[in-house]
């Protein structure tokens, strides 16, 4: 099966969405625990390759920093949520992949004390792993502990979530693995100008956390790149760590006495990536309405310009693609895997 459709939310609308499995099969598709869109395939006859391609568009939407109206200590926000402690039990505990270790608790205690401001303080925490740990692809696997990293102190997006989540758990702040695709690029202006920087991360796939604040709304941080999330962001699943909301997991059956011949893949390349020149911009007004949120949006930027200009959308693709095991006389059952069309006002902030 795999979490082949982006989330809806206020942040981000999901306009279309196609699938494509080859060989062609039966794609059944429901809602997870926590809200995830699933697809699953069945395959019981012998087949050579198991390719899913599934294409979207998303238009994501800017949000002003919910975090100007908080004015609180880390203290007072746990506090204001205690009544809401089972529906969030989940993202409070250690989970499969996100363990409490002694150096996640002296980052707690450091940068999630009781008495600082909440908005400060985990927005210092998010800059401190940005600029003590480095991004860097290769250096980490999909296993690597959050003990692991703290010792080499380099690796990918996944291993950054899997870091501030339980500092922000062990301190009761409640957080959550998110997993999508982010836009890497600069935003390029009229003048052709990059307007804000290029980001880390994968086009392929990216992966940061979310925070549950005081207003009861989950707030994006991407500590791979010291930044709130926004619409260059697109989420794709929700969870407690990676294990809950991998791109594609399944099973295979061969006839074949050798383990190591049986092996599966998922791999999302960038197979297109246009951006059109944009006319001239307009001034549009990048505020929201407070009422208008939700629990299930990302803040856009820290400090919004409401006359900033910015220029239309862009358009990006991906095309994934998942092969699954060589199958010489028996059958695959499993697969899933996700690809992306992304439509996006990118942000400007």
């Amino acid at each position: 099966m795999g979490f082949a459709r982006p989330r809806d939310s206020l942040r981000q609308k999901v306009s279309r969405h196609s699938n494509r499995v080859e060989p062609a099969v039966l794609v059944e598709s429901h809602t997870d625990y926590f809200g995830n869109f699933v697809e699953t395939v069945s395959i019981p006859f012998r087949h050579p390759s198991l390719v899913d391609t599934s294409v979207w568009d998303v238009e994501t939407q800017p949000f002003n920093d919910v975090f100007a109206s908080v004015q609180m200590s880390v203290a007072e926000a746990r506090q204001l949520r205690a009544g809401q402690r089972r529906e969030l039990h989940d993202f409070l505990r250690p989970s499969q992949i996100v363990t409490f270790q002694e150096g996640v608790w002296r980052l707690a205690d450091e940068f999630l004390p009781p008495a600082p401001p909440f908005s400060g303080s985990l927005r210092a925490l998010d800059t401190h792993l940005f600029r003590t740990l480095r991004y860097r692809p290769g250096a980490t696997d999909a296993g690597t502990t959050v003990e692991q990293f703290l010792k080499v102190k380099e690796g990918v997006c996944q291993d950054f979530a899997h870091l501030m989540i339980p500092v922000c758990r062990a301190a009761g702040i409640p957080a959550r693995y998110v997993s999508g695709y982010i836009e890497t690029d600069p935003v390029l202006g009229h003048d052709g100008e990059p307007l804000d920087t290029a980001l880390n991360g994968a086009t392929a796939s990216h992966a940061w956390l979310e925070i549950f604040t005081p207003q009861g709304l989950w707030v994006g941080f991407d500590p791979t790149n010291d930044c709130l999330e926004g619409e260059r962001h697109l989420q794709i699943g929700i969870g407690r760590d990676y294990a809950d909301v991998p791109p594609m997991k399944g099973s295979s059956k061969a006839a074949t006495r050798n383990p190591s011949a049986c092996r599966s893949a998922s791999r999302a390349t960038p197979t297109r990536l246009h951006r059109s020149r944009p006319p001239p911009p307009m001034p549009m007004a990048m505020a929201m309405p407070s009422g208008l949120l939700d629990r299930n949006c990302g803040m856009a930027s820290a400090s919004p310009n409401l006359n900033r200009r910015r220029p239309d959308a862009h358009a990006d693709a991906w095309t994934s693609s998942s092969p699954a095991a060589p199958d010489s006389s028996g059958r695959t059952s499993a697969s899933g895997c996700s690809a992306t069309g992304i439509r996006s006002p990118l942000s400007t902030t």
